[in-house]
């Protein structure tokens, strides 16, 4: 049985870590809408007493990723938080190998083209292309959308396993237009028609006059960790048109999974297992 003084000694080194984990939850506070709170609103979100969302605050705020408006008071993510997040990509072997030939499909088709990456079961958007007049269907870069009602996602749910569909399932999921998929069962065979297709389709699932194709980015261990998708509106991207845009995005996805290092042949992991 521990003494008092080990039990005291396990408490104390404890502390800066729970005090480190509730600064970083107050940082993800506010990376998400309305992307600016008060101490109070701060405290609301993470159930965190005002004096102790004030000291979490301060401490971001010496560490140069927290500012705060001097006319509302609000508190917001500095440039330095900016400058640190897109490390990510300016370190991302995805994002440096599909960059280029996103531009080409952009110029190619004349649409909106996008690359999105698997983040915790939902789709972080990377980078996006836009050509004049379209920009009201771009998602902004590092955003994350649902997986269920996006090409991009959808493309990247369909390989992965069975299990982590299924957990997917199991929670709610948002309908955002009528034609949105919502059931287990819809989502299920979305999967399956994917995989055998290889691309994926969000046809006004997102938003309403918007349709999508999307193909997977495999990593070298077979990994549906991204995906490149085409969007524009419906009298754009017809139903007669899909097959055409869908084999750009597979080529180029292709393309970016083997400078990953993804042999399909070699692996035999596509797909992972049977739906």
């Amino acid at each position: 049985m521990p003494s008092a003084a080990n039990a005291k000694r396990q408490s104390s080194s404890s502390e800066p870590m729970s005090s480190t984990l509730r600064c970083l939850q107050v940082f993800q506070a506010l990376a998400d809408p309305p992307y600016e709170l008060s101490l109070t609103e701060i405290g609301a979100r993470l159930r965190m007493v005002k004096g102790s969302a004030h000291r979490m605050v301060r401490t971001l705020a010496a560490a140069g990723l927290v500012d705060q408006d001097p006319r509302t008071k609000l508190y917001r993510l500095s440039p330095k938080a900016f400058w640190a997040g897109t490390a990510y990509l300016r370190n991302s072997p995805v994002y440096r190998a599909a960059l280029p030939l996103l531009q080409s499909i952009a110029y190619e088709s004349g649409l909106v083209v996008s690359l999105g990456a698997w983040h915790e079961r939902s789709l972080l958007y990377l980078n996006s292309i836009t050509p004049p007049g379209l920009a009201h269907l771009v998602a902004e870069i590092g955003e994350r959308w649902p997986v269920h009602s996006t090409a991009l996602g959808k493309a990247m749910l369909a390989y992965r396993s069975r299990q982590e569909i299924d957990a997917l399932t199991e929670v709610d999921r948002p309908r955002y237009t009528p034609k949105t998929i919502v059931s287990a069962a819809g989502i299920l065979q979305e999967a399956r028609k994917t995989r055998a297709r290889g691309y994926a389709v969000d046809d006004e699932e997102m938003i309403q006059g918007v349709r999508c194709v999307a193909s997977p980015i495999f990593d070298s261990e077979g990994a549906a960790v991204a995906a490149i998708s085409i969007s524009g509106p419906v009298l754009a991207l017809t139903n007669e048109t899909v097959e055409e845009r869908a084999a750009l995005v597979r080529e180029a996805a292709t393309k970016v999974s083997m400078q990953l290092g993804y042999r399909p042949a070699a692996r035999g992991r596509t797909p992972p297992a049977a739906l």
